[in-house]
């Protein structure tokens, strides 16, 4: 049935759509599991290294237990820390950062697709697509810099586009291009050190299209970028002064070692086979969507005012990132809000052609599609429920349930897509298309949502929480300072993570020793344990380490 005209003007308000995007977003980022633990690498390196700044009150130095290491600058530490002095050390307080990004993200996406498109729809969907985009979702949920970069670039994005010229803008805030200009220099702040990607992804919409805007004829700009040079040099000079070139040698090092270094072999091909993967279905949709506004003048008269930034800005970070020879899978994450916002195109024109009941063999085809791989994941959840699967090294039973009982979810939800292509026929067109894109987004939202509520995002190393919660080891962490004797030299990259989180979640940090030294109460890796004398007791054994105390 058409909408009542009093929804009919309340959907015409300014804040409508950002309300409802409010309510899409924000319960995916809340739902969590009652048990929460971090994980070890970065978001376990971030968060006691910013633990190390409140106990010690050292801003510059990244730093935990005796390890002093320049191979990240400091940025996200800082606002974890800043956290950790109002709100406690917490999980949560450490994914806070990343929580309030990636929901800035999808608001700022609305409206920079609004800008791009003229199209409240299309901005709406573009919001709401990066919301269940998979990889966003799970590092929103981490306490990791990656959400904060993406919230920063798109604040500039939206602050240039702000600052044009437009029929309804004709005195456009040209004082908006601080912001650009800020985030140009900022991006230094990224542990990866090639943080300056996305600001080199913005030269195409600076330069082709300087006739249209004149940033870069702006003061404001630069005065951004003088700005934002502020906290990076001020943090260098601070740290060489404490500590002399090494910061700066550290830091050259890094961006030497991770330019010469692969990850795990991964080929000049991995993002081509890693984003889709990453990002299932809605990848997909999106070249569909960079296709049509290419070859369909009616898409393409969707970007064509912006092209050089809704094209150029995720073509050139790509190939960035693909020359650039360390890759991993969560680098593109900048690219993700420009995916969504063409996967809206390609459903806005998908559910076009639905309406007027064209393309029927295309539309029938990702309907079937759809069906099929439904069909499959009930299948092997069903057959994963049931136990009829060979055990699996290194996860548990319980594990197994909850990832099938999503996956049956999933299945079940896309299996409601094909029976209402099925069914479109003996139904209201209009009415059939809305319930088809909706079985094509909800399952994903209830997908992600119960990811966090199971714990499969979110608890990353529960078994800690349940050796620290037993009485006898409570008793002493809470009670006395704990020191830790590990040689991290001879350490395995295993013992090095539990290292880390061991330190992160003894409440009372003493010294850290590489050898033996006189103490009361220590955790000591497995390599140190058998050189450990007498007149000790084992209160905890975690993976080879063991909590000791004096007799």
């Amino acid at each position: 049935m058409p909408s009542s005209p009093a929804f009919n003007r309340l959907r015409q308000q300014p804040w409508f759509p950002y309300f409802t995007l409010l309510l899409w977003v924000v319960p995916l980022v809340v739902m969590r599991s009652t048990g929460q633990s971090l994980m070890a690498h970065d978001e376990g390196i971030y968060a006691i290294q910013a633990k190390s700044i409140v106990q010690t009150g050292d801003w510059i130095t990244p730093q935990w237990g005796e390890q002093i290491n320049f191979d990240r600058t400091m940025g996200i530490q800082w606002l974890i820390a800043l956290g950790y002095l109002i709100f406690g050390i917490s999980e949560d307080v450490v994914r806070l950062p990343s929580m309030l990004a990636f929901v800035g993200s999808v608001l700022l996406l609305y409206r920079i697709a609004v800008l791009i498109t003229c199209r409240r729809w299309i901005a709406w969907l573009s919001a709401a697509i990066l919301g269940i985009m998979p990889l966003a979702v799970q590092y929103a949920k981490l306490g990791t810099q990656d959400s904060v970069l993406v919230f920063i670039e798109l604040l500039a994005a939206w602050a240039m586009l702000e600052s044009e010229a437009r029929p309804d803008q004709p005195h456009p805030r040209k004082s908006l291009l601080l912001l650009t200009g800020g985030r140009l220099r900022l991006g230094l702040h990224d542990q990866r050190l090639h943080g300056d990607s996305g600001a080199i992804a913005f030269l195409p919409y600076l330069v082709l299209q300087f006739r249209q805007h004149r940033h870069l004829l702006n003061p404001w700009l630069y005065l951004g970028l003088i700005i934002g040079w502020i906290p990076v040099v001020g943090w260098l000079w601070a740290a060489t002064v404490k500590y002399g070139m090494m910061p700066l040698q550290q830091l050259v090092f890094k961006l030497f070692y991770l330019q010469e270094t692969t990850n795990y072999d991964a080929g000049p091909l991995y993002y081509f086979w890693n984003i889709p993967a990453n990002g299932f279905p809605w990848v997909f949709f999106a070249i569909g969507g960079i296709v049509l506004s290419l070859r369909n003048i009616h898409c393409h008269n969707l970007i064509r005012r912006h092209w050089a930034l809704a094209l150029g800005f995720p073509l050139l970070l790509l190939a960035e990132l693909t020359v650039f020879k360390t890759r991993t899978h969560y680098y593109p994450l900048q690219l993700l809000p420009w995916l969504s916002l063409f996967a809206a195109i390609c459903l806005h024109r998908l559910l076009y052609l639905y309406r007027h009941q064209r393309a029927k063999v295309l539309l029938g085809t990702i309907s079937w599609g759809f069906g099929g791989l439904s069909l499959a994941l009930i299948t092997i959840a069903a057959l994963g429920l049931a136990d009829r699967f060979p055990p699996l090294p290194g996860i548990e039973r319980r594990e197994v349930v909850r990832v099938c009982g999503i996956a049956m979810t999933l299945g079940f939800g896309w299996l409601a897509l094909l029976l209402t292509w099925l069914r479109h026929p003996q139904q209201w067109i209009f009415r059939s298309a809305k319930q088809w894109l909706i079985c094509l987004l909800l399952p994903a939202w209830l997908t992600l949502g119960l990811l966090g509520l199971t714990g499969l995002w979110g608890d990353y190393v529960p078994d800690v929480k349940t050796m620290l919660r037993a009485p006898a080891v409570a008793t002493v962490i809470n009670n006395e300072t704990v020191d830790f004797i590990a040689n991290t030299e001879i350490l395995y990259r295993g013992g090095r993570k539990r290292y880390l989180i061991l330190s992160f979640y003894t409440p009372y940090n003493g010294q850290h020793y590489r050898q033996w030294a006189p103490v009361d109460t220590a955790w000591v890796d497995p390599n140190m344990v058998a050189l450990k004398p007498d007149g000790y007791e084992t209160v905890a054994e975690y993976y080879g380490w063991e909590l000791l105390q004096r007799k």
